[in-house]
């Protein structure tokens, strides 16, 4: 199941112009974000919308580790060639430049998508980019990457904050309105940073916690020692994970953790978004 997005209409508009697949070189897109606007949810979601144009496959590669360290180009180059290739052993002691090699022949007449998720690195991406004129990719990045923008020629897509109205209004749509006031809920949006996964995990919080509040939920944010969580997300993920010992959240003794939140994609290496 793919989660409804709010207010990013625009970006998804302009990905659908950004992306050519009957273009004469591969397109290609970077996606980039802050931590908690749901760039890699922009970019899955776009794929499964756009499916139709890329008949031969879309793929997703998680580029980030499940210890949140960035994975090695050639450890990804082998799981992207053994799914080009139909599951197929790729053979042992295979150079990095052949890897990628075989990688862009297999993609050389085909029209497939590639979602590149949580890039670190340049470094990362380029051995992964399609070889076909039909092909794309779509790389979301916390940077912004500027060699692939200059040496690669992709495009960028930049995307923040909701508008304030947004970010409330998806509030309001997900929480009983028994459970919240007008004011609370622009205390908890502004307290996210008007960021969509934050929100979330709002919502998360009060569907898991049925007999607390809107208010409950904005006090223990606030309470959250500041040196523990210096960003929207890294804050609402230290209440989440305080579980029935948040009462310690506000004395700094529940640590947010060394990684990133779980994203909507999941934590897997890469996955097939279509059965082709």
């Amino acid at each position: 199941m793919v989660a409804p997005l709010v207010g990013r209409e625009r970006a998804l508009a302009e990905l659908d112009r950004m992306v050519d697949p009957c273009g004469l070189v591969p397109a290609g897109v970077l996606v980039r974000g802050p931590a908690g606007a749901g760039a890699s949810a922009l970019a899955v979601r776009w794929a499964h919308t756009a499916a139709s144009q890329f008949p031969d496959g879309q793929l997703y590669v998680n580029l980030r580790g499940e210890d949140g360290r960035p994975r090695e180009p050639a450890e990804l180059l082998r799981r992207l060639l053994r799914s080009l290739s139909g599951d197929a052993e790729v053979p042992p002691g295979l150079e990095a430049d052949e890897t990628a090699a075989r990688a862009r022949t297999l993609t050389a007449h085909r029209r497939v998508l590639l979602v590149l998720d949580n890039a670190a690195s340049a470094r990362q991406v380029r051995p992964l980019l399609p070889g076909g004129t039909g092909c794309a990719a779509v790389v979301t990045s916390r940077s912004w990457l500027t060699d692939l923008l200059v040496r690669d020629g992709l495009r960028v897509l930049s995307i923040g904050a909701l508008e304030p109205d947004e970010a409330v209004g998806l509030l309001e749509s997900l929480v009983d309105p028994a459970r919240r006031s007008r004011a609370q809920t622009e205390r908890l949006a502004a307290l996210a940073g008007y960021l969509p996964l934050p929100l979330r995990m709002a919502v998360a919080w009060l569907d898991t916690h049925p007999d607390r509040t809107a208010a409950d939920l904005v006090r223990l944010v606030e309470g959250v020692d500041p040196a523990r969580g210096t960003t929207p997300t890294a804050r609402m993920t230290a209440v989440l994970r305080a579980g029935p010992g948040e009462g310690r959240f506000g004395r700094g003794e529940v640590p947010a953790g060394p990684g990133p939140p779980e994203t909507s994609v999941g934590p897997r290496a890469h996955d097939r978004l279509s059965r082709r």
